[in-house]
């Protein structure tokens, strides 16, 4: 049962909140191609979560999936991808310096 993106980082949150992890969620939203939930982590860092983990939490609230869900999280892997798409956003270059496209027009 695919929940909606808000509601599914609304319960990310909470869990976070009684596990105490200082992690921030920026962004969730599902993947229907591998039944997943894709979150965005800190900016930079990207997890996948089984839509399967999800509902088996939300339904039983068991301790092993809590600590599944947290451990994910907290391991999530860094992505060149979304730091360049950050980086692109804050009008820096992907080195983090800002950058002048036009500075040699005269050519």
């Amino acid at each position: 049962m695919a929940r909606s993106d808000d509601e599914v980082k609304g319960i990310f949150l909470e869990i976070l909140k009684q596990a105490g992890v200082t992690r921030s969620i920026n962004d969730v939203y599902y993947r229907d191609d591998y039944q997943d939930y894709r979150v965005i982590v800190d900016d930079v860092h990207r997890c996948e979560i089984r839509e399967k983990l999800v509902d088996d939490y939300c339904e039983f609230h068991h301790k092993d999936t809590f600590n599944e869900i947290c451990y994910l999280i907290e391991h999530a892997v860094f992505d060149e991808e979304l730091e360049f798409e950050r980086n692109l956003v804050n009008d820096e270059g992907s080195d983090g310096m800002i950058t002048d496209d036009n500075k040699y027009d005269f050519l």
